[in-house]
């Protein structure tokens, strides 16, 4: 059988010969295509959630970051300026920058909840609602108690707030570390494949490049 193959092969014309040991080659390359399409879309959509989704989450997270120590440092200067002034107008301005920080902060929690999130990023979302909806109650009465003289009463509740928004500052935290450990398992993903794609290209070239060596000396 093979002595028959030989014979054939050997009497083929002469482009059929010339034809053939490439088409080897190209044959077997051919087979790295698939493999080589998959790593390309994996790093392709790794750069798009980076350069995109990633960093508008990012630009929302830092954003909250802010509005919470705001929303908090505000109060603590409302309390201050009522114990020590009778500047009304300056304490409502202070009180409305006070509900500016807190709407942003509920704002920023809102549109975190709107990404793609997973499980246990979601958990830690999720376990800042009571903290948040605490603390901004909290806020807004010791601010009418200190926008009503009452000061002593006003410290005490800012004060009995502060637990919340530690819980709150933790989990944004948490939210981060989350983030960046998915971020960076996806990259390692990300790489381990491209790396199998190098050697399983480098290796198929090998392989081709032998064939096509003995299929040249084959049709010789």
């Amino acid at each position: 059988m093979f002595v028959s193959t030989g014979r054939a092969i050997a009497n083929l014309p002469i482009i059929a010969k010339l034809v053939l040991a490439p088409a080897v080659s190209i044959l077997l390359l051919s087979l790295m295509v698939p493999m080589s399409l998959r790593a390309i879309n994996s790093q392709s959509a790794l750069l798009t959630r980076l350069t995109t989704v990633d960093a508008e989450k990012h630009a929302v997270s830092a954003a909250l970051s802010r509005a919470l120590p705001e929303a908090s440092n505000q109060l603590n200067r409302l309390i201050a300026l009522r114990s020590n002034s009778d500047d009304v107008e300056a304490g409502k301005r202070m009180n409305d920058t006070l509900e500016t920080a807190l709407a942003q902060s509920a704002a920023q929690v809102d549109r975190l909840s709107h990404f793609l999130l997973s499980d246990d990023e979601r958990r830690v979302l999720d376990s800042l609602a009571k903290p948040l909806a605490d603390f901004t109650s909290a806020a807004r009465q010791a601010a009418k108690m200190a926008q009503a003289d009452d000061v002593a009463s006003a410290f005490i509740t800012g004060n009995q707030s502060s637990k919340q928004y530690a819980a709150m500052m933790a989990g944004v935290d948490a939210l981060n570390r989350l983030d960046e450990a998915h971020t960076l398992a996806d990259r390692a993903g990300a790489d381990e494949l491209a790396g199998t794609v190098r050697i399983g290209v480098l290796g198929v070239f090998v392989v081709g490049l032998v064939a096509a060596v003995l299929v040249s000396l084959l049709l010789a």
